[in-house]
């Protein structure tokens, strides 16, 4: 969740929670690695698709603060 600081610009309510600058891109490589290198029948690979649908909820939750949806204002 976001709100306005004193200065009006959006902020984290909780810091932490926020994604890292290469989490995301980390969680598309771990999943991917995992496809290819977790042989048939393996019990981690029936997880999968749920970890590739929870980083798709995440990407495409408005409440997530991502670099490249930012708005930038120019003072003046």
């Amino acid at each position: 969740m976001q709100r306005p600081d004193k200065d009006g610009r959006l902020v984290a309510e909780d810091p932490a929670a926020l994604p890292g600058r290469h989490d995301l891109t980390g969680a598309v490589a771990a999943l991917t690695s995992l496809a290819y290198a977790l042989p048939y029948g393996h019990p981690l690979r029936a997880a999968l698709p749920e970890g590739l649908a929870a980083l798709r909820r995440r990407l495409t939750d408005p409440e997530l603060d991502r670099p490249w949806n930012r708005v930038v204002r120019r003072a003046g």
